[in-house]
Order: structure tokens, then sequence, then C-alpha cells
């Protein structure tokens, strides 16, 4: 069969089947070329990257999980078939899936990296949406939590594949349309009872939903060669040599699990992961750097004429992603140049350049030219999560859920203070922790299959669903001529607003 050669400065060599470039030749997948992989070059200048090439090195993952679990995962399939021959077909449908899944799980990212995908719309109608596509016996059933953990832009991947790309899926490749959507959204099947279902789960977790998958495998690897940051070193390729899928004896379901001589690897991606949550991404400078290139935005569509609805999601939507002979003209938008005056702008498959192109239009787009030169207007009265806790140390307190009233009071303070709505910011955002063990199992010196938190020995810490830290950012020039104890005064009666008492 015939195969490409894509040089990764990640991975080195990638050998891709001609078959997956009716894939990669596509305007959609090209597009993502011109979509930023994150937001974090306000500190790690270097950090350019885009999602194509985290959609090669994504399904380059894919392929070596696959090669690691192929042989033993099929023979598990030998007790649903009638012979090796129809479980090797059944078996192949599950890996072609998961490796197209692995290629076209980010294809229709929004602009930006995460900062505009809401702008898609809400999950549930999404999902909606998704189901209408899908055969009667394809349905997926969706709950609120599944609403609340399903990223728009991977429902919206989802809806673009099977609508343009099920017939060949299902023909050329000889894979499942539905189960490559199921493995995009990380939604697994409710019935389990059977091995096909255990195994098929496995699959999609081992893209969305492992603390191991080939998307987290990737982009850790990927950011940490792009930002030049140091954090704690992982051997990937002893890593995944390691991946197996067995059956817990347990719950008597066949589990993806790892040799226990690669328990310090596992811990190392949960380092990997929680240095880049609380120290890169959550950074107090991206944060602010993230309101600034939304309030630009927001400012932007004030240009806008058509409709009473000044909204981003006339720009990002799921209407600009259709085919050519579908949408030839694309999203007009009558755009204002003068006091009188309107251009004709079409878009087409949206990128960066599109949003950044409107920016520069419009007229006294402060926050755009505050964000281009970084010139910031606000400083943080906390630069992270730690420095916080520094001043409120009491172990038996947390932070809170997102609380109308917390924001309310921390904007009446700085009122209190002399700050006016224009020199303040209060930017909660949801914490995550990341306590991966209970999703991960290990293969004991007795082949026993254990969840890793009970293998090391610890207790899992608590999961909050609603969590948040509060980052609140005052004008610099203001705030710096403040007495000391003045600032801290604020910052004093700030904390004891955001800190809630621990509920367990």
């Amino acid at each position: 069969m015939k195969t490409k050669r894509i040089v990764d400065s990640v991975h080195g060599n990638i050998y891709i089947e001609d078959k997956y470039f009716d894939f990669i030749d596509t305007e959609w997948f090209q597009r993502l070329r011109r979509i930023e992989q994150s937001s974090i070059r306000s500190i790690f200048p270097c950090a350019r990257h885009d999602r194509f090439s985290h959609s090669i090195g994504v399904f380059y993952m894919g392929q070596q999980i696959n090669g690691q679990i192929y042989s033993e995962a099929c023979n598990n399939y030998y007790k649903i078939a009638k012979s090796k021959k129809e479980s090797k077909k059944k078996f192949d449908v599950i890996t072609n899936s998961y490796l197209i899944a692995c290629l076209l799980h980010d294809i229709a990212h929004a602009p930006f990296s995460h900062s505009f995908e809401s702008y898609y719309g809400d999950t549930e109608t999404l999902c909606k949406k998704l189901n209408k596509l899908l055969d009667k016996n394809e349905k997926i059933t969706f709950s609120n939590d599944d609403y609340d953990r399903i990223k728009e832009h991977e429902i919206v991947s989802a809806i673009l594949i099977v609508e343009n790309f099920k017939d060949k899926i299902n023909t050329e490749f000889e894979a499942d349309c539905c189960l490559v959507a199921r493995m995009i959204i990380g939604q697994m099947y409710s019935n389990d009872t059977t091995t096909e279902n255990q195994i098929r789960n496995c699959y999609i977790s081992l893209l969305n939903g492992c603390a191991v998958d080939a998307d987290r495998l990737d982009y850790a690897h990927r950011d940490i060669w792009a930002s030049g940051y140091k954090t704690a070193s992982l051997d990937f390729e002893r890593l995944i040599s390691s991946i197996y899928i067995r059956k817990n004896k347990d719950t008597n379901k066949y589990v993806v699990c790892f040799s226990v001589n690669v328990v310090n690897e596992i811990m190392s991606l949960i380092q990997i992961r929680k240095f880049q949550v609380s120290n890169v991404f959550n950074h107090h400078t991206i944060l602010y750097e993230q309101y600034l290139f939304n309030r630009a935005a927001q400012r932007m569509t004030e240009c806008l004429k058509d409709g009473k609805e000044k909204k981003l999601y006339k720009i990002i939507n799921y209407d600009t992603l259709r085919k050519r002979d579908e949408n030839p003209n694309g999203i007009q938008l009558h755009f204002k140049i003068s006091r009188f005056a309107y251009n004709t702008i079409t878009f087409h498959m949206v990128a960066d350049e599109d949003l950044l192109f409107l920016m520069k239009q419009t007229p006294k787009n402060d926050e755009y030219v505050e964000w281009a030169t970084r010139n910031y207007k606000m400083c943080s009265l906390w630069e992270t999560e730690e420095e916080f806790f520094y001043r409120f140390p009491k172990k038996d307190k947390y932070m809170g859920p997102k609380d109308k009233d917390v924001i309310e009071k921390i904007e009446n303070t700085l009122s209190k203070y002399g700050f006016t709505e224009s020199e303040y910011h209060v930017h909660p955002h949801k914490r995550k922790h990341i306590d991966d063990y209970p999703d991960v199992y290990v293969i004991t010196e007795t082949q026993d299959v254990v969840k890793y938190h009970k293998y090391i020995n610890c207790t899992p810490l608590p999961k909050y669903s609603d969590d948040y830290f509060y980052y609140v950012y005052v004008n610099k020039v203001k705030w710096k001529s403040m007495e000391k104890k003045v600032q801290n005064r604020i910052i004093k009666e700030l904390g004891s607003m955001i800190i809630k008492k621990c509920s367990y």
C-alpha cells in the first residue's frame, strides 16, 4: 500500500497511507494550517504551532497506540465472533475508525484555539443536530453532564464528518462513521455489557477520555517542544509500548491499562498536565490577553450592518465550513468602513487571519491596539493561585462556584476604592483538578488489573464540578499610586469574598 512521508519536528518521519489524503487534501483540513494550536504566545513567543501539525501528530500517536494493542485486543474479539476471519474484519472496523478519528478530531476547530468556539452554539443543540444526521440505529444518547463535558469544536467536527464523509468512511475505509463521531466527542456506549462495546469504549478513551490518549500525548509533547518551557521529562515511546487492553476482574470489563514499569511515566504525564493547566493555560497574562482579544472581537462586530444581533456567531458558525458548491458565496457581511459607507466582505472557511483582518479595519478598537502592542493598561492583583493561597493559607477553605453575587461584591469593593467600571476586570475561570488516578489502570506483578491510585497507595482528591478561581485586574497606574496598606486592605477584602468554606 502506497504511503507518503511527512517530516514532523516533534515525531520525526510520519508515514501516512495515500488514502488518508482524501481527508488531508481538502479545504477543511488545510484550513487547520491557519488555526493557532494554543493561545500562549504572549508569554511563550516561540509557541508557533497550528492545528494541522497537531492533527498529523495525533494520527501518528494513534498509529503507535494501535500498533501496540492491536494483536491482543483483536484476540479478545475471537470470543464474540464465529471465526478469526470474522473477528479480524469486525475489529478492523474499530481500528480504522480510530485512525480516522485521530486525524480528523479537530477538523472544525474555531479560530484562535479555544477562544471563540462557544460561538458555534450550545452543545445540546449541536448534539441534536448530529443525531439528525445519523441513522435510527446509530442515534447517540446524551445526558446533561455530556452537554457540559463535550466541547463545541468536537461536536461540530463530528457533524462535519458525518455530513460530508459518511459514505467514504463506511465503504472505502471500511470503518464506522458513527463510531468516529463518538471517538471525537468522547461519548462511550452506555451498554457496555458486551465485549464488543467494551473494546469500542477502550478505543474511544484512547482518543478522548483516558489520562493517556493520543490527543494528550501529542499536545503535551508538541507544546513543550514549541514553547521551550521545562517540566517533567517523559519517555513517550516507553509509555506507549506498555499500553494494553485487559479485563478488570472487579468489574469483569475490558479496560485500557499499563504495565507497572511505566508508573513513573504516568506520573510524569500527570505532572506535565498539571503544570500546563496551572502555569501555562491559566497564566494571568494569557487570560488577560484572551479577555482583550474577545473584547476587540466584540468591538469589531459593532461595525456589522446586518441585523440587530451583533454577535460573533455571524462569522464563526457551521455555514462557513460548508462545501463551496453548497455555499458558493460563503458568509457575506456588510462591514462599516466609514460613517455612511459599507463594504461587502465574503468569508469561507474562517481562520485566524480573517478575525485579525476585521479587527484592523475597526475604528477606535482600543482593545485590539492594547492586545497588539502588549501595552497593558491593567495588572493582576495576584499573579498565580499559589500567591493567592499564600495570602489565605487555611486548608479548610476552597474556591467556590462561579457566583454572580461574588462578582458583584468584588466590583462594589473596587468601586468603593475609586476604580471605575473601565478600570477593572474580574475574570473567573473554572479550575481543572487534574486527578487522573481513578481513570488509569495498571497491571501488577501478579497480572492483576487495578486502579492506579490503589497501586501507588494514595487517595484521589475530591473533584469539584463547579470550582472557580478569580483573577482580578485593575488599572495599573491607579494601583501603583496607592499606598501599600491600602493595597493590602483591598486584597484582604477581596479574598474573603472569593474563598468559601470547604463543604466536604
